[in-house]
């Protein structure tokens, strides 16, 4: 059973016919946008601009043979924690359907590692078939929590963008009664003692944590342009997307476009955190700080200047940058697999540290994060998944297939860094990693990110003032959000 549907199409462009700045037309107003729970696909803690969903999968089939990540045989006791319900299902011949919504069945290097690692699952448990649910990401916290609300939801979500909105409406299932019984929060990062955890109890299980504001380069083209070396600060970020920038070549891939509003959010939370600032605080929003106006200004520049090509979608910004024709890009580990299937890359590419101006580096911290729906009809055979793919054999197996962190911390195949040296310089950021919404607002991300990026919107194409948009954007979120 496969379910997949829409695509990672961008939305409203900044500019109209006439370059004049473009009001949104949807039928609800914007306040009552802003006060909607349902946006959840804007959500800002974590990280969500990864590439567009492609092609389907097949479904994965029960089998009697009990594998682990090289095909080789495992005990139960490793395949699966012990369960008498689903061992009772396998005993009876009772097929069982585990329904598993993560929009990365379909992208390069996940789609490998969960295909693989759900058909090893499938086989230990016997009579167990995994239903594939990928929606593009744009759709997916929508299509989610309409879900989990409608009392139907799958057996297992990923999409972090919700987390803090389903925990707070008491709809995800708490873990720690199986956690406990494991070594998950000794060997995992400390993000899984934080992120998914309210109350002190833990809701999710973190299956990837890294950062996503590296930049991407292509030595060649620094090369033809007479840069020696990637940007250490931001002005001479900028100077080199300056001088890459030539005919139909650009020096700089980002966001230019409103909608999806999350990856504005994220891609202006880059720049801000560059500057060393923040959105807020201690459960208080400050999108009036200095940092936050500087880095605007900034974006803006950048933008003025025309080193990014507008009206293009994130997946297509970055094939142009594969393809050797946008000299840099930021973006996290999970790109390394589409970017070097390029085989020039192989020689081309180049990864760095973000420029900062800032005296304390800070990073975007990206995690992904399983979760089980309170009303999910196989709770116990969803954590017993979890379980399964917690394993340090599998965790390696994250790793090398999608070439991003996972969530056990030190695990690391043998050989990586040789074959990838790039991913030492994602490992050095993860010691910055830091959430892009503020601490103690993270249950309002999604709306966060609506309103920065409506009003930076604003200042892109009409020229309005930085200073008067986020202090707008400010009043919006303090009257609506009371914080």
């Amino acid at each position: 059973m496969v379910t997949y549907g829409g695509s990672n199409s961008g939305g409203n462009d900044f500019r109209g016919a006439h370059g004049q700045a473009r009001r949104r037309t949807d039928t609800l107003t914007r306040r009552e946008i802003l006060k909607n729970a349902g946006l959840a696909a804007l959500g800002a803690a974590a990280a969500l601009a990864l590439a567009n969903c492609g092609s389907t999968s097949p479904t994965v089939p029960a089998s009697p043979a009990q594998t682990g990540p090289t095909g080789a045989s495992v005990s139960s006791a490793e395949a699966t924690t012990a369960n008498s319900s689903v061992a009772a299902r396998a005993t009876v011949g009772k097929r069982v359907t585990l329904s598993v919504a993560n929009y990365q069945w379909t992208q390069d290097g996940f789609r490998e590692f969960y295909q693989q690692s759900s058909a090893a699952f499938a086989s230990s448990v016997g009579n167990v078939e995994i239903e594939q649910i990928a929606t593009a990401k744009g759709q997916f916290g929508d299509k989610m929590l309409t879900s989990v609300r409608a009392g139907d939801p799958p057996d297992l979500i990923m999409f972090d963008p919700i987390l803090a909105q389903l925990i707070e409406g008491g709809e995800l299932e708490p873990l720690d009664k199986w956690m406990d019984k494991t070594q998950i929060k000794q060997t995992w990062g400390p993000l899984q003692k934080t992120w998914p955890v309210s109350n002190g109890e833990t809701y999710g299980l973190i299956v990837m944590a890294t950062t996503w504001n590296e930049v991407y380069y292509n030595k060649r083209l620094f090369a033809e342009a007479g840069i020696n070396d990637p940007p250490k600060t931001i002005d001479e970020f900028f100077d080199a997307a300056q001088k890459l920038t030539k005919g139909d070549q650009f020096g700089l891939g980002t966001s230019t476009k409103q909608s999806p509003e999350q990856q504005l959010f994220q891609d202006l939370s880059e720049y801000l955190f560059a500057f060393g600032g923040q959105w807020g605080a201690n459960g208080k929003i400050d999108l009036t700080d200095p940092q936050v106006i500087t880095s605007l200004k900034f974006y803006n520049k950048l933008y003025q200047a025309g080193v990014s090509p507008k009206n293009l979608d994130t997946s297509q910004w970055r094939q142009i940058f594969t393809d050797g024709k946008i000299g840099m890009i930021i973006d996290g580990p999970w790109q390394l697999v589409p970017t070097l299937k390029n085989p020039a890359m192989q020689q081309d590419l180049g990864v760095a540290l973000m420029p900062t101006s800032a005296t304390k580096r800070k990073s975007v911290a990206a995690t992904n994060t399983q979760m089980i729906p309170k009303k999910a009809k196989n709770k116990e055979l969803a954590w017993e998944y979890l379980a399964f793919i917690a394993q340090p054999e599998w965790q390696k197996k994250f790793f090398e297939l999608t070439l991003s962190p996972p969530g056990m911390a030190d695990v690391v195949p043998d050989g990586l860094f040789t074959k990838h040296p790039w991913l030492a310089t994602f490992v050095e950021s993860a010691k910055y990693a830091e959430a892009s919404a503020p601490n103690g607002l993270y249950q309002y991300a999604p709306q966060i990110a609506m309103a920065v990026a409506e009003h930076a919107a604003n200042v892109f194409v009409g020229g309005k003032s930085a200073d008067a948009e986020m202090a707008a954007a400010q009043k919006d979120l303090q009257d609506i959000l009371k914080v």
